[in-house]
């Protein structure tokens, strides 16, 4: 190991595997978790529905004195079902932009009971007051039904991904959610790669090749562990603000979940790290006893 002939060679390699080792544990984080069965399960495990259906309660009870519309003629229509697969919807509509298709987070969320508690309310009211249903009548009753959906649509797009299109950051990760398999698949290959090199180098001197792994793993599993440690025990997500709550704990809860993730796989880099400095150490006891008993 003391040869420059391998040592600056398997030096020079361990560092790069750092990072190649940290790059193909992020991509596997990421592939993970960028998929719409991800995110769907994590609104049912966070009772998302439930959430949403508070705040549109708060919403539509806000604006009673505005549009003189009790909340009950809206939320009757919001069953867990309903807003279930409307925020569905949004996060497949999400996702289907990131693969290069159009956003449409409105296809599929109409509600037939919904439509008919506003027509209801429409014409008794309109009936109380002897109006005569003329074309402002039908207007305003077609607005406050888009409006509706507007809304519930926004309420359960629970991360946000309309408005990421809207500034046009959907676009540009797209270009990397396309690759992100083939991102996955190249950290991978060039952390065995570079495995492999390091062997090939310390051939004649097996120990050392556990050395430079453990080396790697080590570095790379501490580098892993340290931030995401940082972002746990400061609570660092809690911050974000927005402050509905289905957005909020959305949010915090893949982030954590991200954070989590990584974590877990920068632990086991730093005990595969370890187990291979162990062995570097049992193999170099065995070889210098043997040495010294030969002697």
């Amino acid at each position: 190991m003391k040869s420059l002939k391998t040592y600056i060679p398997s030096l020079i390699l361990s560092i790069v595997l750092v990072f190649t080792l940290i790059g193909a544990s992020g991509a596997l984080t990421a592939v993970s978790f960028a998929n719409p069965e991800k995110l769907i399960k994590l609104t049912s495990d966070n009772n998302i529905t439930s959430k949403i259906q508070t705040e549109l309660e708060s919403y539509y009870s806000s604006k009673y004195n505005e549009t003189g519309i009790p909340a009950e003629i809206y939320t009757t229509a919001f069953t867990d079902d309903y807003i279930t697969e409307v925020t569905k919807i949004n996060i497949n509509a999400g996702f289907n932009r990131l693969n290069g298709e159009e956003f449409d987070n409105t296809t599929g969320i109409e509600n037939s009971d919904l439509e008919s508690s506003i027509e209801t309310f429409f014409n008794d009211y309109a009936e109380s007051i002897d109006y005569v249903k003329d074309d402002q009548y039908y207007e305003k009753l077609q607005s406050t039904i888009d409006s509706a959906y507007s809304v519930v649509a926004d309420y359960c797009d629970v991360f946000k991904f309309s408005a990421m299109e809207n500034e046009g950051i959907l676009a540009k990760l797209s270009k990397l959610y396309v690759n992100l398999d083939l991102i996955c698949i190249l950290t991978l290959a060039a952390t065995l790669f570079l495995f492999i090199l390091t062997l090939i180098i310390n051939i004649k001197g097996i120990s050392a090749f556990f050395y430079w792994l453990g080396v790697s793993g080590t570095v790379s599993g501490i580098l892993s562990i340290i931030p995401c440690i940082y972002l746990k025990a400061t609570n660092y997500f809690d911050a974000f603000t927005i402050k509905q709550s289905q957005i909020f704990t959305s949010f915090t809860s893949l982030m954590y979940g991200v954070v989590n993730r990584f974590l877990t796989e920068g632990v086991l880099l730093l005990l595969i790290g370890i187990v291979m400095l162990v062995l570097f150490g049992i193999i170099t006891k065995k070889r210098n006893k043997k040495e010294a008993d030969s002697e």
